[in-house]
């Protein structure tokens, strides 16, 4: 298809927008990811003092209606439902239809949360309809783009490119390829990706490494005039 569009003289059609980090972090509800530690630090605090669990589940339910967007009970009924009964029934006797008597699955905040309260993210399709009309579009002024600096177009992508450094997984580990052994622990103290405390760091190094490689052959790519049209 880029191929075809370079044949032809037109701009080719690649969905670089959408995929971006910074696209789909701006369409992430990450407010949800700061609600979702606040009710499991609520719920493990409840537990720890031995509140039962309609308690608990009030004061979870409480952080839920003061810290979500909509901020309100009916909400929180309606998302909470799954969550409710994950938190009520614990300890409780289920009798299923052949008469067996089991025990449901005990409550454990961090887990269930994560499956009852994931962090989402909002699902549009205008960014791609707004690209490609951009795109038509840029057929009609060519002779105006071409005017542009290429200094400023190098300035832009570099602008987009450290834009999206922040939160992203491989600036991330690159970044613990720097950092002491013993200093790694203050990576852990803040805001870190869930991967970091369950990967052994001889995985991560070896697949950020595989990356990085990967990396530079395709940015090496770009250099040779052939393979540079045929993979933008």
């Amino acid at each position: 298809q880029v191929l075809i569009c370079g044949l032809l003289g037109i701009p080719p059609s690649n969905g670089v927008l959408p995929q971006a980090p910074m696209h789909t972090r701006s369409l992430a509800v990450l407010r949800r990811q700061a609600l979702r530690k606040q009710m499991v630090r609520t719920a493990k605090e409840g537990m720890m003092n031995n509140a039962s669990s309609s308690e608990v589940y009030g004061k979870m339910q409480e952080v839920f209606i003061k810290m979500d967007d909509k901020g309100n009970e009916d909400s929180a009924h309606k998302e909470l439902k799954e969550l409710k009964d994950a938190v009520i029934t614990e300890g409780k006797k289920i009798t299923e239809g052949n008469g067996a008597v089991t025990a449901p699955e005990v409550f454990d905040p961090e887990k269930h949360l994560e499956a009852y309260l994931p962090v989402r993210v909002n699902e549009q399709r205008v960014s791609n309809l707004l690209q490609s009309l951009l795109v038509v579009g840029c057929i009609g002024v060519v002779p105006v783009i071409q005017k542009i600096p290429t200094s400023v177009l190098w300035g832009y992508f570099g602008y987009m490119s450290i834009d999206s450094l922040p939160g992203n997984q491989f600036g991330e580990r690159l970044q613990l390829l720097f950092i002491a052994p013993r200093r790694r622990y203050k990576v852990l103290e803040g805001a870190h990706a869930s991967f970091l405390e369950s990967v052994p760091f001889n995985q991560i190094l070896a697949f950020t490494l595989f990356q990085l490689i990967y990396l530079l052959i395709v940015w090496g790519m770009t250099w040779i005039p052939v393979a540079g049209i045929l993979f933008p």
